[in-house]
Formats: structure tokens, sequence, C-alpha cells
């Protein structure tokens, strides 16, 4: 779970 966390924050900072 921690992982997909840590994914979803990376890709907000790809999106901005």
């Amino acid at each position: 779970m921690i992982g997909g966390y840590l994914m979803l924050y990376l890709s907000r900072n790809l999106v901005i």
C-alpha cells in the first residue's frame, strides 16, 4: 500500500 501511495505522489509531481 505504501508503494502505491509513493507512486501517486511521484505521479502528481510529474503532472505538475
